[in-house]
């Protein structure tokens, strides 16, 4: 006998698997070229994966919810009003919700008790769509009569990042740069309130200007003749006492000229005493006599004169202090005329601030006005004073241009070093912000139209 033969049956074909389907909708939702076919893909693939009787596509901009797609449906009727409730009850549970969520009809209604018009599914899958950043774009809402198990819902959350990056490759999230429709409603009147109220907010206007510290009622030492330095007797910033020599005049030509003058008085008095014997028996010398003493008196004025104005060779202070000017090979062998300056005397603890302040910022100075100072050796310590005076005319500043020149006190204790400087902010009156912004582009367009 010959052993029955065996068949082996034939295999069963088998469909894709489960993956293989997800990666196949995942590479449609990238390869759609536009959101409309976008949306096309999510609503109809999507039920490739997950049991469901309807999906629905809604896009999210500007701060409502469209309808975009719904599954086995070539186009969406925007008057139908099945679409109309659709999008008045999801859009407010999708600004609740951040992940896919289940959803009974009746809390997807929500507070409202609104209802859907020809609606057969009672159970409902609501999917935000948000982008890396967390803005929302759009959503997912699969319908039907079963309740949601978890494992379809993370399998819906894998597909729902695949359509968002495909979403925002098309058509990014610019647009949708708010997420809550609350928010997003109160945003822009609230902008232009808060926008309003910070332009009018009051603020000190202020101008910076530059500054010294300069000796407060300092004792000038001016030339008192026309003629040439021959030495300085003390060092810039010496402490000098009352009554010290400052300087000396080279005085070989008054010297001279006093010695001419006594000789001069001399012969002017022997002429007298002669006149003066002869006039007894001499009508004529009696007569001379007279010139005599006028010759006698000019002569000794002459010499007074010469006198005084040898003295006045050697400079002194009246006053203890500093003796404040820049060097002393500068004025020596220099010839000066009467009256111009050579150096200040000041006491160090009385100091005063100078201030140049330009003319188109002017307008703000007024008397007693706020003034914060930054000294160049200390700028992280500001001072404060007081606007004390101004000149009434500007008058040209080195670097060029017209300022006037204020005088600021400031408080009293350690007074800073003469001669130091900084920049000083000169507060005036408040003004609106939107004025102290707009101020200086204001001005400059002023003077360019000639207004």
């Amino acid at each position: 006998m010959t052993a029955p033969v065996q068949i082996e049956a034939a295999p069963k074909k088998t469909g894709p698997s489960g993956a293989e389907v997800l990666l196949a909708v995942e590479a449609a939702a990238r390869e759609a070229s536009d959101l409309t076919e976008l949306s096309h893909v999510i609503a109809n693939d999507t039920r490739k994966l997950i049991r469901c009787g309807q999906a629905h596509v809604f896009r999210w901009q500007d701060g409502k919810l469209m309808l975009l797609a719904t599954s086995s449906l070539s186009s969406v009727e925007r008057t139908s009003p099945l679409v109309q409730d659709l999008e008045a009850l999801v859009a407010p549970a999708l600004l609740k919700f951040r992940e896919p969520t289940a959803l009974s009809l009746d809390e997807l209604r929500g507070a409202e008790g609104q209802r859907l018009i020809d609606i057969a599914y009672r159970d409902f899958l609501l999917c935000p769509l948000l982008s890396r950043r967390g803005v929302l774009i759009g959503a997912m809402l699969l319908a039907r009569n079963e309740m949601w198990v978890e494992r379809e819902v993370k399998l819906v959350q894998r597909l729902c990042g695949a359509y968002t990056h495909a979403w925002v490759a098309l058509v990014g999230e610019k647009h949708v740069w708010i997420k809550n429709e609350r928010v997003r409603k109160y945003i822009l009147p609230g902008s232009i309130v808060a926008g309003l109220l910070i332009a009018l907010l009051p603020v000190p206007l202020t101008a910076l200007a530059p500054c010294e510290i300069v000796p407060l009622d300092p004792e000038t030492v001016t030339a008192p003749l026309d003629g040439i330095i021959q030495n300085i007797a003390v060092e810039p910033n010496q402490w000098v006492q009352a009554g010290q020599g400052l300087l000396n005049f080279v005085d070989t030509t008054i010297r001279g000229r006093l010695e001419v003058a006594e000789r001069a008085v001399e012969v002017a008095a022997a002429k007298e005493r002669r006149l003066q014997q002869a006039a007894f028996d001499d009508r004529n010398a009696r007569r001379d006599l007279s010139i005599a003493a006028a010759e006698l008196k000019l002569a000794v004025a002459e010499r007074d004169a010469a006198a005084d104005q040898l003295a006045r060779t050697r400079v002194t202070t009246s006053r203890p202090g500093l003796a404040i000017f820049a060097s002393r090979k500068d004025w020596e062998g220099r010839p000066v005329s009467t009256g111009e300056r050579i150096m200040q005397i000041a006491a160090p603890e009385r100091v005063q601030l100078r201030i140049d302040m330009a003319v188109k910022d002017a307008p703000l100075v007024r008397d007693q006005a706020r003034v914060r100072v930054y000294l160049d050796s200390d700028p992280l310590n500001p001072l404060n004073g007081v606007l004390e005076r101004a000149t009434y005319h500007a008058t040209p500043m080195a670097g060029g241009g017209l300022a006037f020149v204020l005088y600021a006190r400031l408080p009293e204790g350690d007074a800073p070093r003469i001669g130091y400087r900084g920049t000083a902010q000169v507060f005036g009156d408040d003004v609106a912000l939107i004025y102290y912004v707009m101020r200086r582009p204001l001005t400059a367009l002023r003077q360019m139209a000639g207004l």
